[in-house]
């Protein structure tokens, strides 16, 4: 039976990389199997928090793209008073509302 690891590979890997979470290598991933998302792409990403995937899809989209997160939790760059990681390489706005 596999055993469940919190600090597994993943999780190292999203900290030496500065990532909110271990989710980003998911849609990692997926962008390159799938091509889900062009440069100059406009995304929405809904349920954003901790902002994994914000992140990569920013840099995904590139300096023409946008990408949008909203979620009622707070992402972990609003905590920290930064952009989203990975906002250097394009446009990202991260909202967050409270209940």
């Amino acid at each position: 039976m596999a055993k469940y690891e919190p600090h597994d590979r993943f999780y190292r890997k999203a900290r030496e990389r500065g990532l909110p979470s271990r989710a980003a290598f998911k849609i990692e991933e997926l962008l390159a199997r799938f091509r889900l998302v062009r440069p100059g792409a406009r995304v929405v990403d809904l349920g954003c928090a901790p902002g994994g995937w914000l992140s990569m899809l920013a840099a995904a989209v590139g300096q023409q793209g946008r990408v949008a997160g909203v979620d009622l939790a707070e992402a972990l760059s609003q905590k920290y008073g930064t952009a989203c990681p990975g906002c250097n390489s394009a446009p990202c706005a991260c909202v967050s509302e409270k209940p």
